[in-house]
């Protein structure tokens, strides 16, 4: 249902604003014909104009209207309008592409109109698109100095909430080919933002929120392969057309800063990175996605938050691989995420720790579990997840493996690696689950010393301390000053061992 519902607003916001079909070395009008069959080659999505006027090598389209609706959109409805949009023929096999007025675009539920709606409009005259090429091998080398957007109206429960929301993007350069081969498009992707400028204002009686923000250097790049023609699409079916693509998002730096009123009075909030990226992937089996930003920092006060709150890190970042499904053999899966040098202001370790016996330095958190399995049903069918949701079995896990595994906290540190795979016929050696083999190896410094510091501070966990320290000496070995390391295997027979121990 997402998907289908960003790929079809996508295609209508995307040609809009760089008009994605004109050819080379033939007139406007022929420009503007093959223009609209690709506004509407994606289901629901109906085109109309008021009037066509070529007046010498310029067509100019005025009142043009666009609709976007689909019952699998659960009656949200688009509907996006200009007054003018000119095609102009450059004389050197090339025709250049301007929205010459904002763009309105109004959003409404028709299965419940009172609930909700909104209009919002979109200036993009301050630049323009020129298309080179072929029919078959298209070019669109877009360049706008400033591109803004802002919401003018939004309905809620049939009242019009006092909102004012824009965003204003400087130096935006895109370019896009695309080249047909049969029922297919392969498209190459690109493009950058000087500066993107972010505000929201929104009072309420006595709440309210204030919120600005700027993003600099943005970037992205990216490919693409899917169907000519997605006019009869259903989600069921997006894993079977070989939808497959990759994109990259990358920014220099970022800055946000909101204040937010409520009953307990003004909150301040404030947050920056210097860098951020994400990385998306997707094909006929699943998704993927990578992301991080680093030097970030937050700063919270005021309000309901009885003590100013300071948070920095190096690093922030989350990646998954998704298998979306049914698969004939096994598929590659995996999740992780990282937090490295996080550190907090002191005002919130005196809490944690009034007496200071903790070192407090900077926390770090990372894992990261990858593997191979199957799915036996399709997850963007609703009625094959519906059977997942009523206790079918979903799949299949062959093998899972540790590749990153570090916790450091107050002077002390976790490491670990590991490798498994499972028996899928084997449902009885450990029952309910497939039978595993292989080995997890967990080495750790410093916790003796963490563990002394702990009980030091006066806090009443003696008994816990103690049979920590007892289960510390039953399942590890001492490889050094307060260094200990523990490896758990399970054999072929479905033996446990911890260091060679058998303890199943």
């Amino acid at each position: 249902m997402f998907i289908k519902r960003a790929l079809q607003s996508g295609v209508c916001l995307g040609a809009m604003v760089s008009a994605t079909t004109a050819f080379a070395d033939i007139s406007a009008q022929e420009a503007f014909d093959a223009w609209q069959e690709q506004m509407t080659r994606t289901n629901g999505i109906a085109l109309s104009y008021a009037d066509a006027d070529m007046n010498g090598d310029t067509l100019t389209i005025t009142g043009l209207d666009i609709d976007l609706t689909d019952e699998s959109l659960e009656g949200l409805e688009y509907d996006i309008t200009v007054d003018a949009i000119t095609f102009t023929e450059n004389g050197d096999g090339t025709v250049t592409n301007k929205i010459t007025s904002p763009l309105t675009i109004s959003m409404k539920n028709s299965l419940s109109p009172n609930a909700g709606g909104a209009r919002i409009s979109i200036d993009a005259t301050n630049g323009e698109t020129v298309f080179s090429g072929s029919p078959d091998n298209l070019t669109m080398t877009g360049t706008f100095a400033q591109i803004s957007a802002s919401v003018d109206q939004i309905i809620e429960n049939g009242m019009e909430m006092p909102m004012e929301i824009s965003v204003t993007m400087y130096d935006a350069e895109t370019v896009n080919t695309m080249v047909f081969t049969g029922d297919r498009i392969n498209s190459v992707q690109s493009g950058s933002i000087a500066k993107t400028d972010l505000f929201v204002d929104f009072t309420d009686g006595a709440d309210g929120l204030n919120f600005s923000g700027q993003l600099l250097g943005t970037a992205y790049e990216g490919t693409s392969e899917m169907p000519a023609d997605m006019s009869n699409t259903n989600p069921a079916d997006f894993m079977s057309m070989g939808i497959v693509g990759e994109f990259t998002y990358t920014n220099e730096s970022a800055q946000f800063l909101a204040m937010m009123q409520d009953f307990s009075g003004m909150t301040n909030v404030s947050f920056a990175h210097n860098g951020g990226e994400t990385v998306m992937t997707f094909d006929e089996v699943g998704f993927g996605f990578d992301t991080s930003a680093k030097d970030m920092s937050l700063q919270i006060a005021g309000g309901a938050v009885p003590f100013p709150v300071d948070v920095t890190l190096a690093e922030l970042g989350m990646d998954m691989t998704m298998p979306m499904a049914a698969t004939d053999g096994p598929v590659d899966f995996g999740l992780g995420f990282d937090v490295i040098d996080l550190t907090i202001n002191e005002l919130i370790w005196s809490l944690i720790d009034p007496t200071g016996a903790l070192p407090h330095d900077p926390i770090t958190a990372q894992l990261g579990l990858n593997g191979t399995g199957k799915l036996f049903f399709d997850l963007t069918d609703p009625e094959q997840s519906q059977a997942i949701a009523m206790g079918a079995v979903p799949g299949e896990v062959y093998s899972a493996s540790i590749d990153r595994l570090k916790i450091a906290l107050a002077g002390a540190m976790l490491t670990g690696t590991g490798d498994f795979t499972f028996d899928n016929g084997d449902m009885f050696t450990f029952p309910g689950m497939p039978r595993p083999e292989g080995s997890l190896t967990l080495t750790g410094e410093g916790i003796n010393g963490l563990l002394d510091k702990v009980a030091g501070m006066g806090l009443p966990v003696g008994e816990q301390i103690m049979g920590a320290r007892m289960m510390l000496g039953m399942f590890s070995t001492v490889t050094g000053d307060d260094q200990i390391e523990s490896t758990i295997e399970v054999n072929d027979q479905g033996h446990v061992l911890v260091n060679g121990q058998r303890m199943r």
